[in-house]
């Protein structure tokens, strides 16, 4: 294919897959899809929040589910995605939650750097290997994810537990 001179080829979205293998009291691990990679994910355990379908915020997972990646910048996670759902309660930004669902929203559950569950608040962390509760290499495989996934708007991701994994 031919693009002007001075354009590049544009840039496509993906459909991203991360698939829970482990669940354990303090911990779970996955493995995602991103492209051709591969990276293994830590996230806090599933915790009920009932009624609010998003888990208890800052100390669970997001619940399985279809999210929109939506761009995330901040200064503490420059150039980011935040996972976004608003029929599981999960939403960007607090402003974007409407003031019926404020008690039971997640927001701000971000794509990032972390080998522990225990310093996430709710959010996913890639790696580039895993051990039991934890990923190594974390800010290695954000790299390459990074590099493989444009930062750019239309992306998304399924999550789903693995058979016999129960959240």
């Amino acid at each position: 294919m031919h693009y002007p001179l001075g354009s590049r080829e544009p840039e496509v979205t993906m459909y991203l897959s991360l698939i829970r293998d482990t669940a354990a009291s303090t911990y779970c691990l996955g493995v995602l899809h991103a492209g051709a990679l591969e990276f293994q994910t830590i996230e806090r355990p599933w915790i009920d929040a009932p009624p609010g379908l998003g888990g208890h915020p800052e100390t669970s997972c997001v619940p399985a589910g279809l999210y929109e990646l939506v761009k995330h910048d901040s200064p503490k996670h420059p150039k980011s995605f935040a996972l976004v759902n608003p029929k599981l309660d999960v939403w960007h930004l607090p402003e974007d939650v409407p003031a019926d669902r404020r008690p039971y929203a997640r927001t701000a559950v971000l794509i990032h750097v972390a080998n522990l569950a225990s310093q996430l608040e709710g959010c996913v962390a890639l790696g580039m290997g895993r051990g039991a509760g934890c990923v190594y290499s974390s800010a290695l495989a954000l790299d390459s994810f990074n590099l493989t996934v444009p930062w750019i708007v239309g992306h998304s991701l399924r999550i789903d537990f693995a058979e016999g994994i129960a959240p």
